[in-house]
């Protein structure tokens, strides 16, 4: 409301430059009037940050994220796999709540932990093409098919495991290193670690690589603020490792 009302508007918010009317005049008036219609007809129910404040202590007060979780089509593998590259420990071994044939939760230190769901087996792999047998299943052909869907609505993006609408569908969680030397010297060596693991984990188990370029991607970027390098796991979800300036 207040912006529909104002007459002056700074695009960049930097006082001194010479302001502009945010909307024609005609317009702001067209707006006012159906901002006080609705809020005169009592349908239109806007919340205030300000309202309710009196119940403010009783909201939750977050110390941390307690663990991340993730969908894996084998847990030892992946466990293997978090452990080598990234130093995660399974966490709680021997707790039936945190280690069985649908979970296995790994911890870094003390404050990192992360869930390695097990996908059921109907789900991860579908029937091989001819035979009776069953392949591997890409976890991303539903982002794909879903990103097609996107794109013939209008969209705008590729549909590749790296880069567009299957990356902005598929999300990532990101990791914290503390020194830059740290952050350096881990994308440094990153591009073959994954090539070996990828290589010695996939084939360990018969397992067809889907798309080598997918498994072996990383991406690096300087935000100003912070440096970031993404990479997939041996299921294509997306890690990000960070370092802030």
């Amino acid at each position: 409301l207040v912006l529909l009302t104002s007459t002056e508007w700074s695009p960049s918010g930097h006082p001194g430059e010479p302001c502009q009317p945010m909307f024609p005049a005609s317009a702001r008036k067209s707006l006012l009037a159906a901002t006080r219609q609705l809020a005169r007809s009592r349908r239109c129910r806007c919340w205030s940050p300000f309202q309710n404040r009196a119940h403010s202590s009783a909201l939750p007060s977050f110390t941390a994220i307690d663990h991340i979780a993730i969908s894996v089509t084998c847990l030892d593998r992946s466990a293997t796999w978090y452990g080598e590259l990234l130093g995660f420990e399974k966490f709680r071994l021997g707790d039936p709540m945190f280690h069985n044939e649908e979970i296995v939760m790994l911890n870094h230190g003390t404050n990192v932990k992360l869930a390695l769901l097990q996908i059921p087996e109907k789900m991860s792999r579908k029937k091989a093409a001819g035979g009776s047998g069953y392949a591997p299943l890409n976890l991303t052909n539903a982002l794909r098919e879903t990103a097609g869907c996107l794109q013939a609505e209008g969209c705008e993006g590729e549909i590749v495991p790296t880069n567009g609408l299957v990356r902005i569908l598929r999300g990532h969680f990101s990791l914290s290193v503390g020194t830059k030397h740290e952050f350096d010297d881990f994308r440094e060596k990153l591009p073959q670690k994954l090539e070996d693991l990828n290589k010695k984990l996939r084939e360990a188990d018969n397992d067809e690589v889907d798309s080598k370029e997918s498994l072996l991607w990383v991406e690096y970027e300087d935000y100003g603020v912070q440096e970031s390098v993404f990479f997939h796991d041996l299921d294509l979800n997306e890690v990000e490792v960070s370092y802030w300036k």
